[in-house]
């Protein structure tokens, strides 16, 4: 998984499916999604996010068509994140 950028001052790394960077296969339709945050700013904290996933990164980049899209999730939860939609299918 790449490392995305939410801003100047703001990044999220360490992005995790099912605790696993990279993977190249999931054995469950509905794995489980982590990331942490970064800032150059002291005591930055996440208050919400917002999941969106993609069949391509190209799709994903153009913001359609989308598997999904969480909307804004009021939460500071950012391990173990469920991914809410449609069942995947493998390849």
């Amino acid at each position: 998984m790449a490392r995305e950028s939410t801003g100047p001052s703001l990044h999220l790394v360490n992005l995790r499916c099912e605790s696993m960077s990279n993977p190249l296969g999931v054995g469950v339709l509905r794995p489980r999604l982590g990331w942490e945050l970064r800032s150059a700013k002291p005591d930055t904290v996440q208050t919400a996010y917002r999941i969106r996933a993609a069949a391509t990164p190209e799709a994903l980049a153009a913001g359609s068509p989308l598997l999904w899209d969480s909307g804004r999730v009021e939460s500071r939860a950012s391990v173990h994140v469920p991914y809410d939609g449609p069942a995947l299918r493998s390849a």
